[in-house]
């Protein structure tokens, strides 16, 4: 508990800057004249992890008790604890795991996973297939990119042609250009961002039900695909879902030739300018 504790000070300290800190103190169980949380809160919060239902708890007290909770790992909780939030969270999430719009969202992710790390990889044969590959795949898997998006990147020009071109170059052994392996980087990233914003709506309603159900966020199991664009880290894994693997190539980069590869566009950039 006393993590959490220091977990919640650090909150109390971001919350004083902000002109609405006692309102928003008071809704994380903190006593605005101390910084502490309300000791009613942390006894609330400890019979929870130890089994207790959240509906037990007083109404008054409840938002403030989930909050401090939604900052509490799994490891806080009792088995038993563990047990009840992991099949509710189950047992309501079934019907979204099951849904067409996550499966194509989590084959989607490790997808992009590898476009990006081909595109930050040194420029070869290689990861130039890569990337074609996985636009292709990303293209195809349920969500295709609008012909307002494929301007963006390429200006007028068709997306069928263009990847005939791509195509046709790396057949005859050839590489692609930088300005090249940008574009069909940017349209993958176009393309996910079409099931990140389809998956959006359904992780929207799903945690719904898991925060109406007064089910702690260490038991939520849909990743939060989005959070990447909030500056956050991505978390979540469904139960009883695995994504689909994106194929390897069995290539992996190290941080050094990943670095030279940065280096390299850098000085190309630098040329270009003068």
């Amino acid at each position: 508990m006393d993590t959490l504790k220091n977990t919640n000070k650090l909150e109390w300290a971001k919350l004083q800057e902000q002109r609405d800190w006692h309102r928003l103190s008071t809704g994380m169980g903190l006593d605005p004249a101390t910084g502490e949380v309300n000791p009613m809160v942390l006894a609330y919060a400890h019979q929870v992890q130890q089994g207790m239902s959240p509906r037990s708890i007083p109404q008054n007290l409840r938002g403030a008790v989930m909050v401090y909770l939604d900052k509490a790992p799994q490891q806080t909780y009792t088995s038993d604890a563990i047990r009840t939030f992991t099949s509710s969270s189950k047992n309501l999430m079934q019907n979204y795991v099951d849904n067409p719009t996550y499966k194509m969202a989590m084959n989607a992710r490790p997808v992009i996973d590898r476009i990006e790390a081909a595109y930050s990889g040194p420029h070869t044969a290689i990861t130039d297939a890569d990337l074609l590959d996985g636009l292709t795949k990303l293209n195809t898997g349920g969500q295709a990119i609008t012909e307002a998006q494929i301007n963006t990147v390429l200006h007028g020009s068709s997306l069928a042609d263009r990847v005939n071109q791509w195509t046709n170059q790396l057949k005859g052994g050839g590489v692609l250009s930088d300005q090249q392996r940008t574009e069909i980087h940017d349209l993958a990233k176009q393309v996910y961002g079409n099931y990140q914003k389809s998956y959006q709506k359904l992780y929207d309603e799903a945690t719904g039900r898991l925060r109406g159900a007064q089910i702690p966020q260490a038991f939520w199991t849909l990743p939060d695909l989005n959070a990447a664009a909030r500056g956050e880290a991505a978390t979540g894994t469904a139960a009883g879902m695995t994504p689909e693997p994106a194929p390897s190539t069995g290539v992996q980069y190290t941080p050094e030739q990943i670095a030279a590869e940065k280096k390299r566009r850098a000085d190309l950039a630098a040329q270009g300018k003068k």
